[in-house]
């Protein structure tokens, strides 16, 4: 069992506090989120949980501390990040990309046949450039560079912004199945519907610190809808 301990995280920006004493704690065969509106400092939070956003304060697995390590480092001790954004290199094909990772994380050349397996349409589109192609193919290319060796921890950032719901209800079952065979997975998402099936608990977040914690995803969803103002409240319930 992989447990994910995040202590009084802090990110500045300058004078601007981004992410503000946050703590919480994720575990192996659960999918926990971060839920909160846009500029919440979800995104600041996941970089620095990963090492490419400097922050302070403490990350560890399973009581080791990974504080001095880069995010390279991380990668290779089991962290995966899919950014918001994707940060593909969209003139270099899918092989290319899929190759850039396997060589980040040292690993063979075979390993590419994971990400082609996972998702078969990287593999028709090995030659084409990472730029043309559709919203949930450069997602599936995310993904599968992501996972090119079976994280620890995975870090997954409003991965399901804009794309169909056909390819929404893929990743979801990706996502639960991860999880399922012991992945430490963490989402942070601006709204809970579309993975609300498969989160088992999480953390509400808004101007950068947690307001909110549940255990189920039910009672996480309303706390957020409530911290937004979108549910009434009645006094003394």
């Amino acid at each position: 069992m992989t447990t994910l301990d995040v202590k009084d995280l802090r990110v500045r920006y300058g004078s601007a506090v981004a992410v503000d004493g946050v703590s919480f704690t994720a575990t192996s065969g659960t999918v926990t989120a971060i839920v909160g509106p846009n500029g919440a400092g979800k995104s600041s939070l996941f970089g620095a949980v990963y090492g490419s956003v400097r922050g302070t304060g403490e990350v560890s697995v399973d009581g080791h501390c990974v504080d001095s390590m880069s995010a390279l480092q991380r990668v290779r001790e089991g962290f995966a990040y899919v950014p918001q954004g994707r940060q593909l290199f969209m003139k270099m094909s899918v092989l290319e990309n899929l190759q850039v990772g396997a060589d980040l994380q040292g690993l063979k050349k075979d390993a590419i046949e994971s990400a082609f397996e996972r998702f078969p349409v990287l593999r028709e589109r090995a030659r084409s450039y990472a730029g043309v192609l559709s919203g949930g193919e450069q997602q599936m290319l995310v993904l599968g560079r992501a996972l090119l060796s079976t994280p620890k921890v995975l870090l997954l950032d409003e991965m399901m912004t804009g794309l169909a719901p056909k390819i929404v209800a893929e990743l979801r079952a990706l996502v639960g199945d991860l999880a399922a065979e012991g992945v430490t997975v963490l989402v942070a998402e601006p709204a809970l519907a579309t993975l609300k099936s498969v989160v088992q608990r999480g953390y509400v977040m808004q101007r950068g610190r947690i307001i909110g914690t549940r255990s189920d995803a039910d009672s996480l969803d309303a706390a957020y809808k409530q911290s937004m103002g979108l549910l009434e409240t009645t006094v003394g319930k």
